[in-house]
């Protein structure tokens, strides 16, 4: 325990001294936003993109609660990243978080204006252009560092011993052996992507309060948004709370979706305000798991395994949105067809 303090001490201490470092967060962060802003776009537009593709509604039982006719998971169908910096974790988890943020409010904001959301999809063509230039214009690179340094432009030659001992790649044997002990972080991430995608794709529109101040649109465009809000405020806040049992938020985010299903079928929730709070708390979980997932093994896995590490836990989390959305499918044409609840009455 003594070493690893001493550790992130003498890594806090070599980032302070890192004067261009700064480039490095900046470009994480806008590179965070680029790299999630489409998808949160795809999220906010759900519901606008299956209604302009649904039929009009029939008589038939099916739509008696104003369902549509496809669920939002048809709508809702990431890259890795070099992060040696717990900074720069840091920074690319909050961009990621901001990203929902712009993505709904400027969607819904050119919404209003009066675009369409096919305009509005092509639109997003731009976005890899900017973070390609953030990319090879801003971030640095390290192998051009490293050469730089064995040319003699890096004073510092323990940085380069220290290069030449981890450079060397783990082999595939290692690898292999490795795998079981990433499953602590892996599983968590999955029951949490699972849980909220469920909710994300599946649930969120076919919850509904009728006669207020909202419409059906509104409130499903304001479910999106509070859940993006409360996702930025936890993946930008990796640095001021410590908190290491992600497995107790998986088990807090599937809390979130047994509500929300049973919401969802038997509409009791007496106000809309109590399930703005109940996504908010989505929100909280989700972005916090993630951010304290890659947080942590950059703390706890050895250096010369932690690219691999990263890059599992990267996508450990795809087959929990896989999964998430071949459920909500079914799942959302059963509560259809179920009889139409006393709240819409």
């Amino acid at each position: 325990m003594k070493i690893q303090r001493n550790d992130n001490k003498e890594h806090s201490s070599s980032e302070s001294k890192d004067y261009g470092l700064w480039r490095d967060r900046v470009a994480f962060w806008f590179m965070g936003i680029c790299n999630n802003y489409g998808f949160n776009v795809i999220l906010a537009a759900a519901h606008d993109i299956i209604v302009e593709l649904s039929p009009k509604p029939s008589n038939d039982i099916k739509y008696v609660r104003n369902c549509n006719s496809m669920s939002t998971v048809y709508a809702h169908n990431r890259h890795l990243i070099n992060l040696n910096s717990r900074s720069c974790i840091s920074t690319w988890s909050s961009g990621t978080g901001g990203a929902g943020i712009i993505g709904t409010v400027s969607y819904s904001a050119l919404k209003q204006l009066g675009f369409a959301s096919q305009q509005l999809m092509l639109g997003m063509i731009s976005v890899p252009i900017f973070e390609a230039i953030i990319f090879w214009g801003l971030l640095r690179h390290k192998k051009v560092t490293v050469i730089q340094a064995e040319n003699g432009h890096n004073e510092n030659n323990k940085d380069i011993e220290q290069h030449k001992e981890t450079s060397s790649a783990p082999s595939i044997i290692d690898r292999i052996k490795f795998l079981p002990k990433l499953l602590k972080y892996a599983i968590p991430l999955f029951v949490i992507y699972f849980s909220q995608y469920f909710i994300n794709q599946g649930l969120f529109e076919l919850i509904y309060f009728p006669k207020i101040w909202l419409s059906k649109a509104d409130q499903y465009r304001w479910f999106q948004a509070t859940y993006q809000i409360s996702v930025f405020i936890s993946r930008s806040s990796i640095n001021l709370i410590n908190f290491k049992a992600v497995w107790l938020l998986a088990v807090l985010q599937s809390i979130n979706l047994i509500y929300l299903l049973f919401e969802a079928i038997y509409y009791f929730t007496p106000n809309i305000y109590v399930i703005f709070f109940v996504i908010f708390l989505e929100g909280l979980f989700g972005g916090g798991a993630y951010a304290k997932t890659f947080y942590r093994i950059s703390e706890e896995v050895p250096e010369h395994q932690r690219q691999f590490s990263m890059a599992i836990i990267t996508v450990s989390d795809t087959p929990g949105v896989a999964l998430a959305g071949i459920v909500a499918l079914p799942v959302h044409d059963a509560i259809c067809n179920l009889p139409i609840p006393s709240r819409l009455l």
